[in-house]
This record gives C-alpha cells, sequence and structure tokens, in this order.
C-alpha cells in the first residue's frame, strides 16, 4: 500500500474529503486512540516503520544512540508527537488549509535531519498499519480509502516543506 502525493486542488489531494471520509476518520480516530495514550498508539507505528524500512532507523538520534529500543523514553515521546500532529489534523479536517502551513514547517525542518520525500509513503503505509492492527474489522476499505485521502494532503505539505527547504540550503 502506497501513498500517493500528486496534487489536483486546493486540498492538496486527487479526490477531496466528503463529508462522508470526515465522519470516518473522525470516528477511527476517537475509536484508535481510545485504546491507549498518544505514545501507546505511536510506537506499533514506529516498530513496523523501523522492521520494514530498516534504513530510516539511521535518521533517528534515539535509535543511533542508546541502543534504540523502542520501549525508551525517546522513542516513545516522538510516537507522541507524531500522533499529536496527525490528532490536530483530525480535528482540523474541516479547514485543512489552516494545517498546512505547520505541516510545512515540520517538512523542513526534518530535512535538516534528512527525511526524503522517499520516507513519505512508508510512514503513512505504517500509520494505518497500526490504525488496522489496533481497530481490526473496525478498520474497514472506506475507512482506510478516507485516511489515505487525509494522508495525501498531509504528506504534499510535508514534502513542499522538505523541498523548499531543500532549496533554501541547496
Amino acid at each position: 500500500m502506497g501513498c500517493s502525493t500528486s496534487t489536483t486542488n486546493m486540498e492538496g489531494t486527487k479526490t477531496p474529503l466528503s463529508s462522508g471520509d470526515k465522519i470516518l476518520i473522525k470516528q477511527s480516530w476517537s475509536q484508535f486512540t481510545s485504546t491507549g495514550s498518544l505514545a501507546d498508539v505511536g510506537v506499533p507505528m514506529f516498530a513496523k516503520l523501523f522492521a520494514d524500512y530498516p534504513d530510516v532507523k539511521t535518521l533517528f538520534s534515539f535509535m543511533r544512540e542508546g541502543g534504540g529500543s523502542l520501549e525508551s523514553e525517546a522513542v516513545r515521546n516522538h510516537a507522541e508527537g507524531v500522533m499529536g500532529v496527525v490528532g490536530t489534523a483530525v480535528e482540523s479536517i474541516d479547514n485543512l488549509e489552516g494545517l498546512v502551513p505547520t505541516v510545512r514547517s515540520l517538512g523542513a525542518k526534518h530535512y535538516t535531519y534528512g527525511a526524503q520525500t522517499a520516507h513519505l509513503g512508508p510512514v503513512g503505509e505504517c500509520l494505518l498499519y497500526a490504525m488496522e492492527k489496533k481497530l481490526k474489522e473496525k478498520f474497514t476499505n472506506e475507512t482506510k480509502l478516507a485516511w489515505l485521502k487525509l494522508y495525501d494532503v498531509i504528506s504534499v505539505a510535508f514534502q513542499d516543506g522538505l523541498e523548499e527547504e531543500g532549496r533554501k540550503q541547496g
């Protein structure tokens, strides 16, 4: 499962989020986050990311230092931060345009860590994996498609930030 990052409309997605998509996203996020803290629900995403894409580990200082345990406070803090951004996207779902500058800024910041646009697909894939693993049959194909649309908005803005910072430093 890959995540597309091509843009064709205001929200940055090939297909805009429908009101039904927004409901599915809000409901599934509520169900997902009710199963534990943001760190608890985020760590499985990073476990999958590091298992399936081990080269990505080198981008995270907390994985290079101190043995890189997934149970470390640093990993949990990062997972909590990433899930916090996703939660903000869910909360902003009716005004995603307002979220774009924040996510672009995150993309620019991550450029300095060595993040690349090629990492965006695997991150989205692993986010959806964590949600599907936790929600099981509640994470329907329709819900997954809605999340892909939302992730497309996030990844396009993040990619814009990466590329803009690359041009500045380039």
